[in-house]
């Protein structure tokens, strides 16, 4: 996905022999995403220590008319040799700058793009979605994207699906769906069942693509809740979903929570991939050789989890924090502890990831910590688990937690191969989990499916439209400018 930007350079003041940079933030004029970022590994090992205690700055510069444009700018140290860098621009800005120092000494010449950036709010289109993929060099390769579509490929008549769906998922109180019309560069949703507010995740993803490009003439349906609807004597309904299950055939995207993460980085969402992969300093050694587990009650599984750490704490630190489905036996399991912060929980050499009512959303994040992560076989499953493998990316459970103690102690024993299967989760992440991932993932995934229809697309009846802009977007106006590329160095 990513190319890396290796950069010798010889400064003698801090003996630099080579540092690497790279990610999408250093192209914020073609890479528009909601949050730029991008990584600094520092150089040759004499290098790294004596940078150990030095800080990193970054600044990113430009102009807004003929002022200096305002941005935000983050750094998380993973590492003492390794850098995360993001920012986010709130005005049009051109001739943007990124400097960066280490303990106020430049590690290389100022970098310029080539074009302005354009900030999260601005509605410009630039061509239609086959441009921006190819501008943000959209590369995804998903096992479960290509199972999904794989059922589609002698093309889709939308209206029978759609026609079936309304005759099966009809039940107001436990199905809630919408069905989502893209024309002619407008969007329009038809909702059903009493539950729909979910749909303001997918109005919200739509609306972001909408304002970067032009909106392929398609139509698909979206289901809004957890669990998966397609069973097999369904076969053949078109439904988008968050989750899928062994026994259920619906077309898997990235959760609610994940894209939520990525449209709202550096906004009101506080945990995203970036924030968890960077925010805990704790090294290796220090983290606590135990298990640590915080959630709600939505799993048998999850109960019996808190009783084994009642008898081994030595092994496991594990609480319910929200009592809910077992409610009257809320004694028995000690009764609710205080929620932790998810930063926290990597204080803990070991997590583990165990299914809610479906698949817990939160294993995208887990291995983006710095923690070896325990993983409870499962049916359900969210779009990248096809491409994980056990024992490489994580530990894996049996369904009943019957051997968590084993494998926990099998962990504290070959602590060399744990760090190194924390290093594997770390590097997928990197490869596959990242918001311009993500935002390829349903990017690509729209694209195909538009090319898979066989009918015209029409704006159906009682159909409401969805505004394509930003609500409550306080900064000013945006003019959509498009600089042509200069002579200047490229970022």
């Amino acid at each position: 996905m990513y190319r890396h930007y290796i950069i010798y350079l010889l400064f003698n003041t801090v003996g630099v022999l080579g540092l690497k940079v790279w990610g999408p933030g250093l192209h914020p004029s073609k890479n528009i995403l909601p949050v730029q970022y991008f990584f600094i590994q520092l150089g040759e090992e004499e290098y790294h220590e004596n940078a150990k205690d030095n800080s990193l700055e970054v600044f990113v510069e430009g102009r807004f008319n003929s002022r200096p444009c305002q941005s935000r700018t983050e750094i998380f140290k993973r590492n003492y040799d390794f850098f995360i860098v993001r920012f986010k621009l709130y005005h049009e800005c051109s001739d943007i700058k990124i400097r960066i120092l280490l303990d106020g000494i430049p590690l290389l010449e100022p970098m310029t793009a080539a074009g302005p950036g354009t900030p999260d709010h601005c509605n410009c289109p630039r061509g239609d979605l086959a441009d921006w993929i190819t501008e943000n060099k959209c590369s995804i390769s998903s096992t479960q994207m290509e199972e999904d579509l794989g059922r589609f490929k002698d093309g889709v008549k939308f209206s029978q699906g759609l026609d079936k769906a309304r005759n099966v998922f009809k039940h107001p109180g436990s199905h809630a769906w919408c069905h989502y019309v893209s024309k002619s560069g407008e969007l329009y949703r038809r909702c059903y069942g009493e539950h729909v507010g979910f749909s303001m995740f997918w109005d919200s993803l739509l609306g972001w693509l909408g304002r970067r490009t032009r909106l392929p003439d398609m139509e698909f349906m979206a289901n809004l809740g957890d669990w998966p609807l397609v069973k097999e004597k369904y076969s053949g309904i078109p439904m988008f979903s968050w989750c899928g299950s062994r026994d259920t055939e619906d077309i898997i995207v990235p959760t609610y929570e994940l894209t939520e993460s990525v449209l709202e980085c550096m906004g009101r969402q506080g945990l995203d991939l970036l924030s968890a992969m960077g925010k805990n300093e704790i090294s290796w050694s220090e983290k606590a050789p135990r298990m640590f587990w915080r959630g709600r009650d939505s799993r048998r599984e999850r109960l019996d989890l808190v009783q084994m750490a009642a008898k081994n704490p030595d092994l496991i630190n594990a609480s319910i924090t929200n009592f809910f489905f077992f409610r009257d036996e809320m004694e028995k399991y000690g009764g609710r502890t205080q929620a932790v912060s998810f930063f926290d929980f990597f204080n803990y050499k070991y997590q583990l990831n165990i299914d809610g009512t479906v698949a817990a959303y939160r294993f995208p994040f887990l291995l983006s910590g710095s923690s070896l992560v325990f993983k409870q076989e499962s049916q359900y499953f969210e779009h990248f688990y096809a491409d994980l493998k056990a024992w490489v990316h994580y530990v894996p459970l049996k369904a009943d937690l019957s051997d968590v103690l084993e494998k926990i102690k099998w962990a504290q024993e070959n602590d060399e191969k744990a760090q190194e299967i924390v290093n594997n989760a770390q590097i997928f992440v990197l490869e596959n989990l990242l918001p311009q991932h993500v935002l390829c993932y349903h990017a690509q995934l729209l694209d195909r499916w538009a090319g898979l229809l066989t009918e015209e697309v029409q704006i159906h009846p009682d159909m409401t439209q969805v505004p394509l802009e930003k609500e409550g977007t306080r900064w000013p106006a945006c003019s959509c400018r498009q600089e042509q590329p200069d002579k200047k160095q490229e970022l």
